[in-house]
């Protein structure tokens, strides 16, 4: 299955690099969705709401939402907005419960200083519990590492990609400090260097 949270499309500025807004990020999103569709069985993706048009006409086979009593984003016609859609495409192994996933966003652990909006690690556990234990669970905007801290807690096995190089420390400093384990370069050998 895939989990995931690509980037909103709302000019952000990350460690790195910008994130793109408007035609660009639309040009972006059909560059790698299709590659998602093609080659995975299931597909879990939150998007934000500025763009819940362009992934209403890519055809979702369901929409759920993640409520977030604590969220401080507005909306058009509210002050705060508490909910976001999430978008699924493919068969799962399993049913959820629900359509709907009730966790407050994390802010008081200290991962808020290295990542602007890292999803909470019970949120994605639940994301991914269609599935069973050893299952594969790909993540191509893997950001902080909350989806391999998610597969780590239920045996399941995470592939991710991430291009910044300040979250790629953060996701080894997170998976070392979770596991007690450190990181080591396949095909070097070496320690990876941490945060």
């Amino acid at each position: 299955m895939v989990f995931t949270d690509p980037p909103y499309g709302l000019n952000y500025e990350y460690n790195t690099h910008k994130d793109i807004a408007g035609k660009e990020y639309l040009q972006f999103c059909n560059k790698w969705f299709p590659l998602l569709k093609e080659y995975s069985s299931f597909i879990f993706l939150t998007a934000g709401w500025k763009y819940n048009s362009f992934w209403l006409f890519k055809e979702p086979d369901d929409i759920f939402y993640w409520i977030s009593r604590n969220k401080q984003s507005g909306g058009k016609f509210s002050h705060f907005r508490k909910i976001e859609p999430i978008f699924l495409w493919g068969k799962t192994k399993n049913k959820y419960n629900l359509d709907f996933f009730d966790y407050n966003s994390d802010r008081i652990d200290k991962l808020r200083q290295h990542h602007t909006c890292p999803k909470p690690v019970k949120f994605v556990i639940d994301a991914i519990s269609a599935y069973d234990e050893n299952s594969i669970v790909l993540d191509v905007f893997l950001g902080s590492g909350t989806t391999m801290i998610a597969c780590e807690k239920t045996r399941k096995i995470c592939f991710g990609i991430e291009k910044d190089p300040k979250y790629c420390d953060l996701i080894i400093d997170r998976w070392q400090q979770f596991t007690g384990k450190e990181a080591i370069h396949e095909q070097s050998g070496k320690t990876y260097n941490s945060i």
